[in-house]
């Protein structure tokens, strides 16, 4: 699947509000790229992505510089991010205000693996930036695990927020740049 140059998202899925309703999707080699709002965002059910990309989105300045992101995720039973790569999310052009490449909200299990997070510079004066933002004020358990991944020109890899929650990092490999902060 392709989502490219769209003046919204590249890729939208929100489940049914109907009782038991339960979405279960698998994407391989996506590529999201030049949306005006987020790449990809899902709200609700099971998904899994495995070698997708998400280069140079979230174009729109009324976008929260929280909580939207090149993939946003929002309330997932479950969700896998194996092998992606995220790129050029933190420009303060293109980029001007979610310099994120991926936010989950209240997502009760989260696996990230062998992924590639990279921008051409570091933009070491923006305090929103992230390559990863994790968002469990919703209330928990909550679980995380974030495997190894290579990142270049990006400050911080991973914030967490909310209570309640169990994350596994381990540290990500710094291609280019600063080591980030975890």
């Amino acid at each position: 699947c392709e989502g490219n140059n769209t003046m919204g998202r590249g890729f939208l899925m929100e489940t049914s509000p109907v009782e038991n309703a339960f979405v279960c999707s698998t994407f391989n080699h996506c590529y999201f790229i030049d949306n005006d709002l987020e790449g990809t965002r899902i709200d609700g059910g099971q998904v899994a992505f495995y070698e997708s990309a998400w280069e140079n989105n979230c174009h729109n300045s009324g976008l929260s510089a929280t909580t939207d992101a090149a993939l946003r995720l929002r309330s997932m039973v479950s969700c896998a991010i194996i092998g992606c790569d995220f790129e050029a999310f933190t420009d303060n052009t293109n980029q001007p205000a979610a310099k994120r490449a991926i936010v989950a909200e209240n997502c009760v299990g989260l696996t990230l693996l062998s992924s590639y997070f990279a921008n051409a510079v570091e933009n070491s004066g923006d305090s929103t930036q992230r390559c990863i933002y994790l968002d469990y004020g919703g209330g928990g358990p909550h679980h995380a695990l974030i495997g190894p991944c290579r990142v270049a020109n990006t400050t911080v890899f991973i914030e967490i927020t909310g209570t309640d929650s169990k994350v596994d990092v381990y540290e990500p490999f710094t291609q280019a740049g600063t080591t980030p902060a975890l």
